[in-house]
């Protein structure tokens, strides 16, 4: 079973290690991650949430895409493709 706390020190880890579409993808999942286990800490709402709120998650994804240098045209094709899906995913919250 994951923990909140495992997640945590993963994001840590992976937020501080060496720079590659690996770590990025790996901080990606993790941050989606801990976001759902924070949701199934917390007491259910009674209303739905509001649509354009600012998405945590999706801001350090982003933070992660810009301090990524790519080398490759493959991995500058990997980051605009990663742009464009938090871009979807920002416009779909």
């Amino acid at each position: 079973m994951l923990t909140l706390e495992w997640v945590m020190e993963q994001l840590e880890r992976t937020r501080t290690g060496t720079q590659t579409m690996q770590a990025a993808r790996d901080f990606a999942l993790l941050c989606i991650c801990r976001d759902e286990l924070e949701k199934m800490q917390q007491p259910r709402e009674t209303e739905p949430p509001k649509k354009n709120t600012p998405l945590r998650g999706v801001d350090e994804i982003e933070e992660a895409i810009t301090q990524f240098v790519a080398r490759t045209p493959e991995e500058r094709q990997r980051v605009q493709d990663a742009k464009v899906i938090t871009n979807i995913i920002r416009q779909k919250a």
